[in-house]
C-alpha cells in the first residue's frame, strides 16, 4: 500500500540549537564578518528569528550601534573610506580660500529651532559664509593614491528649503587645481534656481573633451533629482551613487529610488578629495555617514525607471 504522506524535513543542526544555545549563536555571529552573519541569519526560519533578536546588541559590540541592519554594517566594515561617526577635525576649511569668511562647519546642534532629528551629534552642519562662492565649506583627502569605489553613499538634511545648499564635490585632483571642476558634484537648489531645478537636488558630472589654449574643455551634464514630499531639518534623505568604472557610467538613488540611470562620468582618474559647502550664507544643511566602498548601506531598486532627464552642454571649466 502506497503512502501519500509527505516526508519530514530535517532542520539544519545549527537551527536546532539556535534557541537553547542562544549565547553560542551570538558568539558565532560576533566572530563573523557582517556579510557572513547576515547570510547565516537567513539560512533557516528559526535561526533567522534568533539572529534578529541579537542583531542590535551584536552591532553595538562591534562599535556599529548606529547601523540599523547587517547590510549597513557590511557597508561600513568593507568601506574604502568612512566618515562614520563624523570626524569634524578631519575636515579643513576651503579649499576656496578667496571667499572669506567661509561656511561654518560644526558637529551637531544645527537643526531646526528647538530641536532636530535624533543622533544630531553624528551630523556635520554647514551654515553662514558668503553667497555664490563654491568650495568654501570644508574638504578632506579621501586617499592619497585615489579610490575607485563601486558605491558612494551619504545622508543629507536641508533645514532651509528655499536656499541652495548641501553640495558635495568629489575629485581626483589636488584641491587647488579642481576648485573649478570636480568629477562629481551633487547639491540642492533653492528658490533662486530656474525651471525644474527649483527645490530639487542636481547631479553634475564632468568629463574632459580636449584642451584649448592650456584650459580644459569639459562636457558638463546635469540631472535633476526630486525627492517625494516636503523637506525639513528633521527629514533625512539617503543618497547612493553606483559607479561602473570599467564603463564610465554612474547611477544615483535617492531614498532607494533610481533618479539617474547609467550617466557617463570621467572614470580616467580615481577620487582623492571630497568637499562640502552651501551656496547661500543663510542656508543650513547637514551631511552624515559618508562612505565609499564596494557595498551600498541602503536598499535600492535597480529596476525602477529613471524619473528625470539630463541637460548637457560643453563649456570651459
Amino acid at each position: 500500500k502506497l503512502s501519500h504522506s509527505r516526508p519530514r524535513l530535517r532542520r539544519h543542526p545549527i537551527a536546532q540549537m539556535a534557541n537553547p544555545w542562544q549565547p553560542s549563536l551570538e558568539a558565532v555571529l560576533a566572530a563573523l564578518p557582517a556579510i557572513d552573519a547576515a547570510r547565516l541569519g537567513v539560512a533557516d526560519k528559526e535561526l533567522h528569528a534568533s539572529a534578529c533578536g541579537a542583531t542590535a546588541a551584536l552591532l553595538r559590540r562591534r562599535g556599529l550601534g548606529r547601523c540599523a541592519s547587517w547590510r549597513q554594517a557590511h557597508a561600513v566594515e568593507s568601506a574604502l573610506f568612512s566618515d562614520l561617526p563624523a570626524d569634524i577635525d578631519a575636515w579643513k576649511a576651503g579649499p576656496n580660500g578667496y571667499a572669506q569668511p567661509g561656511n561654518t562647519l560644526m558637529r551637531g546642534g544645527g537643526g531646526a529651532e528647538g530641536g532636530g532629528a535624533a543622533e544630531d551629534d553624528d551630523w556635520l552642519w554647514l551654515s553662514e559664509g558668503t553667497d555664490w562662492q563654491a568650495f568654501q565649506g570644508g574638504f578632506r583627502t579621501l586617499s592619497e593614491a585615489g579610490l575607485r569605489p563601486a558605491w558612494i553613499s551619504f545622508k543629507v538634511r536641508i533645514a532651509t528649503p528655499g536656499l541652495s545648499a548641501a553640495s558635495l564635490a568629489l575629485a581626483g585632483e589636488d584641491p587647488i587645481r579642481w576648485a573649478l571642476r570636480p568629477a562629481v558634484l551633487f547639491g540642492y537648489r533653492g528658490d533662486e534656481a530656474s525651471g525644474n531645478q527649483r527645490r530639487a537636488f542636481v547631479l553634475e558630472l564632468f568629463a574632459d573633451l580636449d584642451s584649448v589654449g592650456g584650459r580644459e574643455l569639459a562636457q558638463r551634464s546635469l540631472y535633476v533629482c526630486r525627492p517625494d514630499g516636503q523637506l525639513s531639518a528633521d527629514r533625512v534623505l539617503e543618497v547612493a551613487m553606483h559607479l561602473d568604472w570599467a564603463r564610465g557610467r554612474l547611477s544615483l538613488f535617492l531614498d532607494g529610488q533610481r533618479q539617474v540611470d547609467s550617466a557617463p562620468f570621467d572614470a580616467s582618474r580615481p577620487l582623492r578629495v571630497a568637499a562640502i559647502y552651501n551656496w547661500r550664507s543663510g542656508a543650513r544643511s547637514a551631511f552624515s555617514d559618508l562612505l565609499l566602498g564596494p557595498a551600498c548601506p541602503y536598499a535600492v531598486r535597480p529596476s525602477d525607471p529613471p524619473s528625470t532627464g539630463a541637460s548637457a552642454g560643453a563649456g570651459l571649466a
